[in-house]
């Protein structure tokens, strides 16, 4: 009885093994992806108008710029693979006292 005892538990502990080590396996296996290390550049722009002339007076240069700037920052991210650009734009409007 004790013979029987002994290889039944020599059984369980090698199944509980294999189990844990195939565990161990399948989890090692399975991983998430690294974030893609792109660099980021961050670009601000503040427009201020109006100090000396009448208010907003140069308002259309800041619009000419803002919407030309997408052309220019797909042709620097093309040329600099691995770089992201972020623009920022702010408007500042100072009335005439």
């Amino acid at each position: 009885m004790t013979i029987k005892r002994s290889t039944h538990f020599k059984y369980q502990l090698f199944v509980i093994t294999w189990l844990f080590v195939l565990q161990m396996i399948v989890v090692g296996a399975v991983q998430s992806q690294p974030p893609a290390t792109s660099e980021v550049k961050e670009l601000n722009f503040v427009f201020t108008h109006g100090a000396a002339g009448t208010a907003c007076g140069t308002q259309l240069l800041s619009d000419i710029i803002v919407e030309r700037l997408p052309l220019y920052v797909r042709a620097y991210e093309v040329e600099h693979p691995g770089v992201e650009l972020r623009i920022n734009a702010m408007n500042r409007c100072y009335p005439v006292m």
